[in-house]
């Protein structure tokens, strides 16, 4: 079994050897992404200076109160992360430490805003290593979490959208209800459906995978259910946070707003082809709040002042955490990606 493809561009500044026909498509819409993304704050900025100049005030005025509660909604945030590195383990009646599991947990995120979501590699390496969990049951399980994480993830959306229609934005919450119930029908059924391994269609090869996940873990409704719990928690606190931010610079959007808001967001994570989901997720906050009746100005300065505070969080935490967990298992950033998942 090959690298994933979330570790195609990271492999390649390692200088290991992938195939160009695996490396070139997506590193080309990388790049092509990328242009956009700074030709679009180019311009945005040139287009809004006035705006943006106005804005940044009271983003400057934050009190003290208001700055530390973001920092600790964002550590909350790293932390139900983390717990799940604690939790799909248990499956093959591996129990991490606390520190442990915390470590690695700032670690991963700390290395996934390197290109090729490095962190994925480096958890699956160090599981590998150290608690004998294959690369396939790990990228099985980790794509199964996503899937039922996702899949009940639509629910919500559908149920707060389906609230908040009878008040506002019809036509655009009727969509976002379309597309939650597809993408919830959508999600069980790769699930329960078998079919053989696909040997060239990636996206089949993620629903295989998936699907192999599933029958780990479907005879362990409280891993089931508790991860449900950690990924629904995440999405009210990533909310929590748009909404504290938003109430501090004056404007009231409303919590199920924000909450709906997040929620969208992690539609993003289908179309991102930069690190960190970086400029779907602002473009996307930007839209839906704009949709709620915040300036897109406003809204872009919210969504910026989100990521820098993510940032902030993951830059600090991240090295500490590494450092940590580096010093107590005698191995190396570069051994580690230097994985072959073949074995």
């Amino acid at each position: 079994m090959t690298h994933s493809a979330v570790f195609f561009s990271w492999s390649f500044l390692m200088n290991k050897h992938i195939h160009r026909s695996s490396f070139d498509w997506k590193s080309g819409i990388t790049i092509v992404f990328l242009i956009a993304l700074i030709v679009g704050i180019g311009f945005g900025i040139h287009a809004y200076h006035d705006s943006i100049m106005e804005t940044v005030p009271k983003v400057l005025s934050f009190s003290i109160l208001t700055i530390i509660l973001l920092l600790l909604l964002s550590i909350l945030y790293q932390v139900t992360n983390a717990l799940q590195f604690y939790l799909y383990p248990l499956v093959f009646n591996v129990r991490l430490r606390t520190g442990e599991f915390l470590c690695l947990g700032g670690m991963s995120m700390f290395f996934n805003l390197a290109p090729g979501r490095a962190g994925l590699l480096i958890r699956a390496y160090y599981l590998k290593k150290y608690h004998g969990i294959s690369f396939t049951d790990f990228t099985a399980l980790t794509l199964t979490n996503y899937f039922i994480a996702f899949s009940v993830l639509n629910i919500f959306i559908f149920a707060v959208s389906f609230y908040l229609y009878q008040t506002q934005h019809i036509v655009f919450l009727s969509i976002v209800m379309i597309i939650s119930t597809i993408m919830f029908f959508g999600m069980i059924i790769s699930l329960l459906i078998r079919f053989k391994e696909p040997k060239k269609i990636w996206f089949l090869q993620k629903l295989y995978r998936a699907h192999e996940g599933w029958k780990l873990i479907k005879n362990k409704p409280i891993i089931i259910i508790s991860g449900i719990s950690l990924s629904l928690l995440n999405y009210f606190i990533y909310g929590m946070i748009l909404y504290v931010i938003s109430t501090a610079m004056g404007y009231s959007v409303g919590l199920l707003p924000s909450m709906v808001t997040g929620m969208i967001t992690s539609y993003g994570i289908l179309i991102s082809f930069l690190p960190g989901n970086i400029g779907v997720q602002e473009t996307i906050i930007t839209a839906v709040y704009s949709l709620f009746g915040i300036d897109p100005v406003v809204a872009a300065v919210i969504s910026v002042v989100f990521r820098v505070i993510s940032l902030l969080i993951t830059v600090i935490i991240g090295p500490i955490t590494t450092a940590i967990l580096l010093r107590s298992r005698h191995f190396t950033i570069k051994e580690a990606l230097q994985f072959n998942t073949d074995k």
